[in-house]
């Protein structure tokens, strides 16, 4: 192994920690899909925070009558997001249900809501 000359560093190169997407954009889209698998909508999520329900206030709104006003939170540390449930509806990350907050890995699928 090769070191790089003095005052320089290596390029780290398809290195992915931490289930982050090294190429992260400032803006992020998520896509949703009711359960009834109706069409995909993509919302753009320029935010460091954003709350997902059915209030009005939701930067992320679904129309699911059985939801409450504000079901979830997902939350951008640099280039991290975690998605933070608040009680009151069922959110399901990759497959497992969860009741506290977690990292939210790059392209993994989550749902609110039974």
């Amino acid at each position: 192994m090769r070191r790089p000359p003095t005052g320089r560093r290596a390029p780290v190169r398809d290195i992915a920690q931490g289930g982050v997407d090294s190429t992260m954009a400032e803006s992020t889209c998520l896509h949703i899909q009711d359960r009834d698998a109706g069409p995909i909508r993509i919302v753009e999520i320029p935010w460091i925070s954003v709350r997902i329900g059915r209030a009005a206030f939701c930067e992320v709104r679904l129309s699911d009558p059985a939801l409450p006003e504000e079901a979830c939170r997902l939350h951008r540390r640099g280039r991290t997001w975690r998605l933070i449930p608040l009680g009151g509806s069922d959110v399901v990350l990759d497959g497992r249900p969860i009741d506290a907050a977690r990292p939210l890995p790059f392209d993994v699928p989550f749902q609110v809501g039974g």
